[in-house]
């Protein structure tokens, strides 16, 4: 069973007319789910993060922090890579958050959820429309602006919230959205 990490949220505007978007399903708390850090729930627990959070990462029993580990007989997960300065991490449209796809005040579909992480501390989290994951995004940190003031995820790659779960920052001002398969280097079993 998926597990995952969370960003409760109170203040994100629709990408279209800006009103503060509302839970999917429920009134509050309010959260993004995502998948990168230690990942210890399919449910809100014991980590949930605000913008401004450094991101915890689980040490394996030998006391070293290691991505891509698996804990308790594969109940709990770190997620990705600490070592990674600066990453965009996407909803991923799960059946645990219902991050709105759509605004109910103009009723223009969301794209999904978005947060960067930079240095391991959560910069910033914003809603995005389809296609334009970095259209609107947030000036909280400079790390989410610094490749350049028009980068923009084609449609064709960012269809949908699910379309790719992460996105590394290239050395010619875009951000290349991978999966976890594409950059994962290996599991590590620390049970």
């Amino acid at each position: 069973m998926p597990v995952y990490a969370f960003l409760e949220y109170h203040d994100i505007p629709c990408p279209h007319c800006g009103l503060i978007l509302p839970y999917g399903s429920e009134k509050e708390p309010r959260y993004i789910t995502f998948q990168w850090g230690y990942c210890p729930s399919r449910w809100p627990s014991e980590v949930v993060y605000r913008v401004g959070d450094i991101m915890q990462w689980r040490p394996c029993r030998d006391g070293v922090i290691r991505g891509w580990t698996c804990f308790d007989g594969g109940r709990r997960f770190n997620v990705g890579d600490p070592a990674i300065s600066s990453i965009i991490v996407t909803d991923v449209g799960t059946d645990v958050a219902n991050f709105p796809t759509e605004c109910p005040e103009c009723e223009n579909r969301i794209g999904g959820a978005a947060l960067h992480i930079h240095r391991n501390v959560i910069a910033s989290a914003w809603a995005f429309a389809p296609g334009q994951l970095l259209e609107g995004a947030p000036e909280v940190h400079p790390g989410v602006r610094d490749l350049g003031d028009s980068v923009q995820i084609p449609a064709s790659q960012v269809d949908t919230w699910w379309a790719a779960d992460y996105y590394l920052p290239q050395g010619d001002g875009t951000w290349k959205p991978m999966s976890d398969s594409e950059f994962r280097t290996s599991d590590y079993i620390d049970s």
